[in-house]
């Protein structure tokens, strides 16, 4: 039979390992309820969803021309819409390439924040009948005039941003 003092330390150690877990639940359900609370959805920080409490500080459209060596690729018209009632900041609402952008705020947006909205990587993107086996070779011109800046490219009002991408070898779908 086990002597009363082996007990009471197993009991103890029982609790000491509980504690933990019951911290980590109650900061959970801490973290779920003040996440709800929040206006800006935090699941990706550089392009939320508009706030429609708040005003407008910037609006403008900015034109994105992508290309898969030759060939032009046509941008979703559903481009930050997403579920939920989320217009992100970043939208299209056509397949013409403009891009809306509508913030409540001053920051500046980027073609890699473009990207992250459209679910895409800027640098491994995939389209309708192919996607890159390697690197592809990228070139990004704004108002016809090549930049060194690829992702970090500003979105700006009344630009037309081009993103050509090249490739040696593809593998089709």
């Amino acid at each position: 039979m086990k002597s009363k003092k082996k007990i009471k330390e197993q009991n103890k150690k029982k609790f000491i390992i509980f504690i933990p877990f019951f911290i980590i639940f109650f900061t959970a359900v801490w973290m779920n309820a003040h996440a709800q609370e929040q206006s800006v959805y935090q699941g990706l920080p550089s392009a939320p969803c508009m706030d429609p409490t708040k005003p407008i500080v910037q609006q403008y459209a900015v034109s994105i021309a992508l290309y898969n060596g030759f060939k032009e690729e046509r941008l979703s018209p559903t481009i930050g819409h997403d579920p939920g009632n989320c217009l992100r900041v970043l939208s299209t609402n056509d397949t013409s390439g403009r891009v809306f952008v509508r913030t409540n705020d001053t920051k500046q947006f980027t073609l890699n924040d473009f990207f992250e909205v459209w679910h895409k990587n800027f640098l491994f993107p995939s389209f309708k009948d192919q996607t890159f086996s390697s690197a592809p070779t990228i070139i990004v011109s704004v108002n016809g005039k090549r930049v060194k800046t690829q992702g970090d490219t500003p979105l700006k009002q009344g630009e037309t941003i081009s993103v050509s991408y090249w490739r040696d070898t593809a593998k089709t779908q």
